[in-house]
């Protein structure tokens, strides 16, 4: 099957469903959640306002990284109850997550890039937030973090400073 969809910029699989975020260019609700089969429309929710980004399944929930406008100095992890299809409540980044851009699931919590742009110098931050605990840790790398990264053995890889390195989510250290 084939769906237009404006804006589209990350897709996540639930069951028999495909989780879309939606950033620039899309005109109506920027997360959606479409059935596999077809790419038919299952559900929208409109609660969830402005651009958006990654987007992961965690069991039953979705999240949805929520940079929210580009103007606006903060950002916000959506958390999206999917069997009952309602947004079930937000987690602020505050400036840290100004431009969150990927989400990964890693031992049971939720890693989020932001990438602080236009700033001098520029940073970027890697938070993780414990599902169990529902508590965040943040780090801070000194350089720009920009776009593009995965997780493999405990290492985060994303380009840091112009360079790729790996940042280590057990110490919080940038390792090479």
């Amino acid at each position: 099957a084939i769906a237009t969809i404006d804006g589209i910029r990350h897709v996540a699989v639930w069951q028999d469903k495909v989780l879309v975020s939606k950033g620039l260019g899309a005109v109506t609700d920027h997360f959606e959640v479409r059935y596999a089969t077809n790419l038919a429309l299952a559900f929208s929710e409109p609660a969830i306002t402005g651009n958006c980004q990654g987007v992961i399944v965690v069991g039953d929930t979705g999240y949805v990284a929520n940079p929210v406008t580009f103007l606006n100095p903060t950002g916000n992890i959506a958390v999206v109850d999917l069997p009952n299809q309602v947004l079930h409540h937000t987690l602020d980044l505050d400036t840290m997550g100004k431009f969150i851009d990927h989400l990964f699931e890693y031992h049971g919590k939720v890693v989020s890039t932001s990438i602080v742009r236009f700033n001098n110098p520029q940073w970027g931050f890697i938070s993780l937030y414990d599902i169990a605990t529902g508590t965040f840790v943040h780090h801070k790398v000194n350089m720009p973090l920009s776009q593009g990264a995965g997780i493999d053995n405990g290492l985060l890889y994303a380009n840091f400073g112009g360079n790729v390195g790996g940042f280590d989510l057990n110490t919080g250290q940038l390792t090479n």
